[in-house]
């Protein structure tokens, strides 16, 4: 037996932000810090020194820093 699919979406367009688009417009135009890469010599140093700080094991392959856009350093 086959279900019937609801006349209606679950969500109307706006209920998701990504589909908002004066949300959009807004994220579009917010100035946002530069992403750290490895093409960037100052967060190559600051990124062992905070992984030093923490005592975290310098030799698991698994472990890695990551930089969100406020500039922030965390734990990936």
């Amino acid at each position: 037996m086959v279900s019937s699919l609801p006349d209606e979406p679950l969500f109307a367009t706006g209920d998701r932000f990504w589909e908002d688009p004066s949300l959009t417009e807004r994220n579009r135009l917010r100035s946002r810090p530069p992403v750290a890469s490895h093409d960037n010599a100052a967060d190559a140093r600051t990124a062992p020194a905070l992984w030093q700080a923490a005592r975290l094991p310098a030799d698991d392959p698994a472990a890695r820093w990551t930089r969100s856009l406020d500039g922030a350093w965390h734990f990936a």
